[in-house]
């Protein structure tokens, strides 16, 4: 089942507690943890495990040891590995990377040999490409809390392409 998570609800819940995280979600048998932090953040290492730091609303100053400030905004995220070394700040666009929270599935530019493992990910279904060259082809799509039939519909359509249902795998193959 897909369970859609909504950020500001679960924000909701922090009530502007300081430095309070709660799971929201386990993905690929990590957590996924919102907090809520105003003023100073007390830094604390977590041996062999990467920290991200994803900006949902207002600024965050990361202070290392004989390193730069890393300073995020909304929209940012950074990652820092178990070891202590973070990534250069990048803005993320958070539709993208949080719809599945919401029951989003969001494309921007992606080849079909993604959006398929994406697809039989969120769905739980298999999927083929019966014709290698339809791999690389991209698409640019949003689809929110869709039926996989439709979604699949959409994509053969800009692709030109059809697809059929056969002992349990889609099967997707060029129009033909």
């Amino acid at each position: 089942m897909i369970s859609i998570i909504n950020l500001k609800n679960e924000m909701g819940k922090i009530s502007g507690k300081h430095c309070s995280p709660i799971d929201i979600a386990l993905v690929n048998d990590q957590v996924v943890r919102v907090s809520y932090i105003n003023g100073e953040f007390h830094w604390h290492k977590h041996k062999d495990q990467d920290e991200l730091f994803y900006i949902l609303k207002g600024k965050l100053i990361i202070k290392l040891k004989d390193q730069s400030d890393i300073i995020l905004s909304e929209g940012q995220m950074s990652r820092i590995t178990g070891n202590m070394q973070p990534s250069a700040p990048q803005t993320v666009d958070a539709e993208y990377l949080l719809g599945w929270l919401e029951g989003k599935l969001v494309f921007e530019r992606t080849p079909l040999n993604e959006i398929v493992s994406e697809l039989e990910r969120y769905y739980d279904v298999s999927i083929e490409l019966e014709v290698a060259g339809l791999a690389q082809n991209t698409i640019t799509a949003s689809f929110e809390n869709s039926p996989l039939e439709p979604v699949l519909s959409s994509i053969c359509l800009t692709l030109g392409a059809r697809y059929k249902f056969e002992a349990d795998t889609y099967i997707i193959t060029s129009e033909q």
